[in-house]
């Protein structure tokens, strides 16, 4: 992350900080989401890429803890005459536990690609969470705007998708 080098007046007086890679303003919103040379040298890429592997390995354990919960549920437990019933696993609903198969496939080291099987498209989200059992496709893309434009970010964003979504529900 670039360092703001605080100018100073000769009174002592602060004046507005600057960013040490661009000369640019140093405000945070510059620091966390438009300095150019901080894009162009890639670590805005870096930071993304940390964020969508730390939410990608939450998702890998939701996804092989819900595939236990399956196997939990085709299993039949016996109980002897004159014993309790041990308290068993909680079984959660929720999205992943609607099917047995999902996949998660990641943007993370190579470009990701959408199965030409569901559907043929140029757009490239961050991750996908795919069952075939269930014909259900999760796509996310992180959002990571100023706080100012977090809206327009999110119309953007689901704009985008908007017509790679339509064509997978009329492919149902």
């Amino acid at each position: 992350m670039p360092f703001l080098a605080q100018q100073t007046s000769m009174r002592g007086e602060r004046e507005t900080p600057t960013c040490s890679l661009c000369s640019g303003r140093g405000s945070l919103e510059h620091l966390l989401s438009s300095c150019p040379k901080s894009m162009a040298d890639g670590r805005y890429c870096w930071h993304h890429d940390q964020v969508l592997k730390a939410v990608a390995e939450n998702i890998a354990l939701a996804i092989s803890t819900t595939k236990h919960h399956h196997a939990l549920k085709k299993a039949i437990f016996f109980i002897k005459a004159g014993e309790r019933p041990r308290a068993g696993p909680q079984i959660t609903t929720g999205l992943l536990h609607t099917a047995p198969d999902w996949q998660l496939h990641v943007d993370l080291g190579k470009q990701l690609i959408l199965p030409q099987h569901i559907v043929t498209t140029s757009l490239r989200p961050d991750m996908i969470i795919i069952s075939e059992a269930s014909k259900h496709l999760n796509m996310l893309e992180l959002l990571v705007p100023w706080e100012e434009r977090i809206e327009e970010a999110n119309e953007r964003k689901r704009a985008k998708y908007q017509e790679l979504v339509e064509e997978c529900k009329g492919r149902v």
